[in-house]
């Protein structure tokens, strides 16, 4: 019987290590949430009309298409996972996350070929954002609205931020899109991928 307890105590740490990531997650975005309501209020994203409001507004950079993002693809790193809408609750302080999609943060503008920065979080496991960390510059993801549309985004640069940065939520003049995962020890860190927008395409 002795022979099973290592393997306890590895399952037991993993087991820790998960419930640790959700909980600093979850922090994180409390925190990024607060100095997102006082720098910039919008509501919740609950449809596509409504998304158009979160895009930033200048004349020069008005989009012509903006979608819901409901599945990211990352051929060169095999990452292909739905998307699902990431909202806040100011009452739990906390922000929704799944095990197996990616969460798309609603307070951010939505994709689209104009500007403003969409933002994906989502779980450092296989089954979500675990993949990341093998990207390399110039690698091409494309994200597929709820009604079909395709927008390709190139990515650019990687860097750890603190998960009480705000900088996950900096809008852009240009259309980007920023994935944001746990990571280092304990997962007491945030990794933030960077990426510009290429084209778009149509459903």
């Amino acid at each position: 019987m002795a022979d099973f307890v290592p393997h306890k105590k590895i399952v037991d740490t993993h087991m820790r290590r998960r419930i640790l990531c959700l909980a600093l997650l979850m922090v994180g975005f409390a925190i990024l949430a607060g100095v997102y309501v006082v720098n910039r209020p919008t509501p919740v994203v609950a449809s596509r009309s409504q998304a158009s409001n979160q895009v930033a507004k200048s004349p020069e950079t008005k989009p012509s298409h903006i979608g819901l993002p409901a599945r990211l693809q990352i051929a060169d790193i095999a990452v292909n996972v739905a998307i699902t809408a990431g909202t806040y609750n100011p009452i739990t302080e906390d922000w929704s996350v799944a095990s197996d999609t990616a969460q798309y943060a609603t307070d951010t503008p939505p994709v689209n070929d104009g500007a403003g920065t969409t933002l994906l979080y989502g779980h450092n496991n296989k089954l979500v954002f675990m993949p990341l960390f093998s990207l390399t510059p110039g690698t091409l993801a494309t994200v597929i609205t709820d009604d079909g549309q395709i927008f390709t985004y190139r990515f650019d640069t990687s860097n750890d931020v603190a998960p009480s940065d705000s900088q996950a939520l900096k809008n852009n003049y240009a259309p980007t899109m920023k994935l944001l995962t746990c990571s280092g020890p304990e997962f007491s860190r945030r990794t933030l991928f960077s990426f510009s927008f290429v084209k778009w395409e149509a459903a």
